[in-house]
């Protein structure tokens, strides 16, 4: 059982990680029109199909094995996420937003770690502060 307090601190995390990737994006289209706003959706798209689909499947398979060293553990985490998250821009980079500019690259930037913070930080403190 949590405190009052550690309740209310959960959840003006879980609303600060939620709306300020939210404001965030709406500032910016409200001050680029010319930003097309499926470039923030393609972000979040790309960050939950590399970072927690696909990355997710590899680590199902190595973590058992490095899970007896931390170094081993540590190194695989950190080469798994970038090379998973970075693959996953490229991948955008030359595909779907091949003609993209800088600010639609900022959208899709403003996308990729607003998802990211809205559910692996908001929805985890909505979840705890629930329980």
């Amino acid at each position: 059982m949590f405190s009052s307090y550690t309740i209310a601190c959960m959840l003006i995390c879980a609303i600060l990680c939620t709306a300020i990737p939210i404001g965030a994006m709406i500032i910016f289209k409200v001050k680029n029109k010319e930003v097309k706003l499926s470039s923030f959706f393609i972000g979040g798209g790309v960050f939950i199909i590399f970072a927690l689909i696909l990355e997710q499947l590899l680590h199902s398979v190595m973590l058992p094995v490095v899970s007896g060293s931390t170094a081993a553990y540590v190194i695989y985490g950190t080469l798994a996420a970038g090379v998973f998250e970075e693959s996953g821009r490229f991948i955008t980079f030359k595909t779907v937003l091949k003609k993209a500019d800088r600010k639609n690259a900022v959208m899709f930037g403003l996308g990729h770690g607003g998802t990211e913070a809205i559910i692996l930080v908001g929805l985890t403190m909505f979840s705890y502060a629930a329980t």
